[in-house]
């Protein structure tokens, strides 16, 4: 199956994605507050929210991911202590990926630390959900979007997450350490 590359703007963190298909990965666009917020972080030309504040996150499992230049750039941000832990690239300040936790089989990458030669939907396959529109800034034209995180995503995703819990693919991670700890002490926003 296919690789493709993850980097952040200037080239310090790079990285691969190997095994990718569409079929094990579900593509979703996320309007939500957290996400904005996360964003709001970050240079405006970062690049991470559409016109509509969403940003499109593949998701996919840490197994599958691997940082092979540029570990020592990366940062943790959480917008909560019980919140997501949101990566990052310190060194130009590319958002890269969010994780729930070292034992869960769930990363999503954000689309614009992937490098991507052409439309993301050729490589990446068509969005499978606009989430949280509630939190858009502006309503979405053509598109089914559901207001909060709908059941139908949970379906949808369930096809490759759950043999990915199965099979073990929380490991290895870039992004947790052997003992289950980030390799470096996130930033928590707020105690």
């Amino acid at each position: 199956m296919p690789e493709i590359k993850l980097q952040c703007r200037c080239g310090k963190v790079r990285g691969l994605v190997s095994d990718f298909s569409p079929h094990r990965s579900t593509r979703t666009i996320c309007h939500c507050d957290d996400c904005q917020t996360y964003a709001g972080q970050f240079p405006e030309d970062s690049g991470i929210l559409d016109e509509f504040g969403g940003s499109d996150i593949v998701q996919l499992t840490p197994a599958q991911v691997t940082i092979t230049q540029g570990m020592d750039q990366l940062r943790c941000l959480r917008l909560t202590r019980k919140g997501l832990y949101r990566w990052y690239a310190d060194c130009c300040k590319t958002p890269i990926a969010n994780t729930v936790s070292s034992k869960f089989a769930f990363v999503g990458l954000m689309h614009n630390a992937l490098t991507i030669n052409g439309p993301l939907d050729a490589c990446l396959g068509p969005v499978n959900f606009y989430i949280q529109g509630k939190s858009a800034k502006a309503q979405r034209p053509g598109q089914k979007v559901y207001a909060g995180l709908p059941a139908a995503w949970f379906l949808g995703s369930v096809s490759w997450l759950l043999p990915a819990i199965i099979k073990g693919k929380h490991k290895p991670s870039p992004f947790f350490n052997s003992d289950g700890k980030p390799p470096v002490k996130p930033e928590i926003l707020q105690a």
